[in-house]
């Protein structure tokens, strides 16, 4: 029965289901994102897996073309939570899948059609007519693969191999009793041969997989199987796609053997984006943490991910790794181009090697601008190095900034709007608020509490909290110029003045005649309008960008991080203000994060 039901003409109806379950779902890209799949297709049916995720992926594009293929079929078995069981025995009541299926725009069954699109990381039966191999060259970005066997059910998938020399007991040695091999055990396993017809394997030590080729292969028990090395991406899509926000991706490598394995990530380029997509700007410039209880707690150290990286994992043992694209790697000017790589993870190194994954890494080109640098930035100045006051007068000391006996910090609050220009602010306010439209969170900042009445009045559910820096007076937002805040090597320059008449001049009393700036008369006492017992304070301040630390270098520097070398200039201290009279100096380094991507400072 098995054989018959699955000897099925491309021109007439789709042969009934019987009991076959979950097909491989995803495989996750590893060159540059894209890669060619090429297919030799024989007279007859062509049993085929495709790891790589066609563009363009309609039927028609892809297969219409070739007037020598009939009929492509793909097999959709049932969802797991359709499994049945009988309730007196416990055995599982077998359910029927059905064919998805394409013909061509000229067949006499193209009515029948509906197989529409081509999904990656899938089987395939492709009916070709009479005649000499074909060629077929599929163009995609490789997926990553992950299985979900059902119990009782046969599946029809391609696995995962590294080469054609696995044998079918070599890959599933692992999986003990879930999955079975040996038909004097009860395992199934089949081919499709040329005539539709299948064909059952008797020696699995000695019969190899093929990359490439799909087979039936029937469950045992429920299982996530996938070889010795088990890989899982948390991207359900199957590839890493890091766009222009750089957010971190994880992979996982799980040793399902029994003995310690070894496992290796291979960098690969990719080829030619096809037309329509994003052009290739070069590999992405991947860096990695591995990812422990000791990272988490004492925080993470990111290295530069290199062609090859290799680890051993002794049985049962596993690695999860955080991925990151290099923020200031990323800049190259022009943001419509994409780094595009493709990573590879395989096990022994290739040696003995039995299982290969691959799947698509893409990052989007960066500006390198202030304009990315918009929204709202916030973090502190470590001051390290403080230099002597300088007066008139006095020569012979040296006046440069030198260590101090304990660095001390503030805070620092910067906002950049859609137009890259910068301003660093003493005060925000932050709202946050629901979306009734779109859904989710909005953000609004503030830089005064003056709206808030009006806004809260508007918003009755809406948050607000304030960020704050004692270290800076009350005082509008400072315009920072002079260069592209946030953008490596470039600096910021601004300038905070302290009045004399200033609440917080730290030379002004409110109650001693000789620090109010007043002149005493008998009438009433006069402001003076210049400094004369309360001297103006000026802070020329700048900010110089660098890149990520050389020690342990922030992937996101750049993008979500930011920093460099912060510098002050402290004029009027004791005297008239002017640019050689009391000045103190100082020095240290500055570190930003970027709390909110809002442009509008309200």
């Amino acid at each position: 029965m098995f054989t018959g039901m699955l000897r099925t003409s491309g021109r007439g109806r789709d042969a009934g289901g019987w009991v076959i379950a979950a097909l491989a779902l995803c495989l996750l890209p590893v060159q540059a994102q894209w890669s060619t799949q090429t297919l030799t297709l024989s007279q007859g049916w062509n049993p085929v897996h495709l790891t790589v995720l066609p563009t363009p992926s309609d039927c028609d594009s892809l297969f219409g073309s070739n007037p020598r293929i009939i009929s492509v079929r793909r097999w959709a078995p049932p969802p797991i939570e359709a499994v049945q069981y009988d309730e007196t025995t416990g055995a599982i009541i077998p359910n029927s899948g059905s064919w998805l299926t394409w013909f061509p725009s000229n067949s006499t069954n193209r009515a029948l059609l509906n197989l529409v699109d081509v999904a990656g990381a899938a089987a395939y039966l492709i009916e070709v007519s009479a005649g000499s191999p074909i060629t077929l060259n599929v163009q995609g970005r490789p997926l990553a693969l992950t299985y979900e066997w059902q119990p009782g059910s046969h599946h029809f998938l391609g696995l995962p191999v590294y080469s054609s020399t696995v044998s079918f007991s070599t890959f599933f040695a692992a999986a003990g009793n879930r999955i079975l091999v040996d038909y004097r055990d009860g395992g199934e396993i089949y081919t499709v041969a040329a005539s539709g017809a299948h064909q059952r394997i008797f020696t699995p030590t000695t019969s190899t997989l093929s990359p490439g080729v799909a087979y039936w292969v029937k469950a045992q028990q429920y299982s996530t199987y996938g070889g010795p090395i088990e890989v899982k991406l948390e991207s359900p899509t199957g590839w890493m796609d890091f766009g222009r926000r750089l957010v971190p991706q994880y992979i996982d490598i799980r040793n399902v053997t029994g003995t310690t394995r070894g496992v290796r990530l291979a960098l690969l380029p990719s080829g030619a984006p096809p037309a329509g997509t994003p052009p290739l700007a070069g590999a992405v410039p991947l860096k990695y943490a591995i990812v422990s209880g000791t990272s988490e707690a004492q925080g993470r150290v990111w290295q530069t991910m290199p062609a090859s990286f290799t680890t051993q994992l002794t049985a049962g043992a596993s690695v999860r790794l955080a991925l990151l694209p290099d923020a200031v790697a990323l800049a190259v000017g022009n943001t419509n181009s994409a780094f595009q790589s493709i990573l590879e993870v395989t096990d022994d190194f290739g040696i003995a090697g039995v299982v290969r994954q691959r799947f698509g890494v893409r990052a989007m080109a960066r500006l390198g601008s202030a304009q990315e640098s918009r929204g709202l930035w916030v973090g502190e100045v470590n001051i390290t190095d403080v230099g002597r006051l300088r007066m008139p007068g006095v020569f012979g000391i040296a006046q440069t900034p030198r260590p101090v006996g304990r660095p001390f910090t503030f805070r620092l609050l910067a906002h950049v709007d859609s137009n890259g220009v910068a301003r660093l602010l003493q005060r925000v306010f932050v709202g946050t608020r629901a979306d009734p439209v779109n859904g989710g969170i909005v953000t609004d900042l503030f830089s005064t509490e003056a709206p808030l009445s009006s806004y809260r009045s508007q918003y009755p559910d809406a948050k607000v909290f304030r960020l704050s820096s004692a270290n800076f007076p009350f005082m509008s937002p400072t315009v920072l110029s002079n260069g592209a805040f946030g953008v490596a090597n470039q600096a910021v320059k601004g300038a905070v003045l302290l009045t004399h008449s200033d609440s917080v001049n730290p030379f002004l009393h409110a109650f001693a005649p000789l620090h109010d700036n007043k002149e005493r008369r008998a009438e009433d006492d006069v402001p003076y309008t210049d400094d004369v017992e309360v001297f103006s304070v000026r802070r020329d301040i700048e900010m110089v960008f660098q890149g990520p630390d050389a020690v342990n270098p922030e992937p996101r520097w750049g993008e979500t991080v930011i920093g460099g070398v912060y510098r002050e200039s402290v004029y009027g201290l004791g005297g008239p203000l002017n640019e050689t009279n009391r000045i103190i100096t100082a020095e240290g380094r500055f570190v930003l994060q970027r709390a909110s991507g809002v442009p509008l400072l309200q």
